[in-house]
């Protein structure tokens, strides 16, 4: 199921991990809010050193 990426943050607990789209295959956790771009930073799974900033309004899927 697609969500924004805003509603995710408040569903950590229930569905922690995330993906860009339905058929990727690289999961990501979302770690805190940048006020001055208005972005969410995100680090994938499989590499911690490897980030993305993605903006709040995003849509990512969710396994439910």
């Amino acid at each position: 199921m697609y969500i924004e990426l805003n509603k995710v943050k408040k569903l950590k607990g229930k569905f922690p991990f995330f993906l860009l789209k339905e058929d990727s295959n690289e999961y990501l956790e979302v770690n805190h809010y940048n006020r001055e771009d208005k972005t969410f930073t995100c680090s994938y799974l499989s590499n911690i050193n490897r980030e993305r900033y993605l903006k709040a309004n995003r849509k990512v899927w969710i396994d439910v």
